[in-house]
């Protein structure tokens, strides 16, 4: 279960942009409350969350970005592949498949992946 973080502080921490999936405005806002608000690359829709077990994360759709399309970024320590790990459990909360995951931090080195479904990390 999703639980908003109570300071939205960590709306501007700086924080790494992990994975970014695809989905519709209206499926994110079903099971989550988004905020609009502005830090120093734009205006953007976002929340910053918790769920039990699992490190505190920001997500966020910039203006210019296209629509639906939605980043998750996490503290600097989380591993990339926890972060992915996290980002396909996320996707199931809100109905989406692993494949609506359009790009992911690699795991090593600072080359970044696009997966296609789980079985292709």
């Amino acid at each position: 279960m999703l639980v908003k973080v109570s300071s939205d502080s960590l709306l501007f921490a700086d924080l790494v942009p992990q994975v970014q999936f695809q989905s519709t405005d209206a499926a994110v806002r079903e099971v989550l409350t988004l905020t609009e608000d502005a830090d120093d690359l734009d205006d953007f829709v976002g929340g910053a969350f918790a769920v039990e077990g699992h490190p505190s994360f920001v997500m966020k759709h910039y203006r210019g970005e296209p629509s639906g399309l939605y980043t998750l970024f996490f503290d600097q320590d989380v591993p990339p592949e926890r972060a992915l790990s996290f980002a396909w459990h996320l996707l199931d909360e809100l109905g989406l498949e692993g494949r609506s995951i359009v790009w992911a931090r690699a795991t090593h080195d600072e080359d970044s992946y696009a997966p296609r479904n789980r079985k292709a990390v």
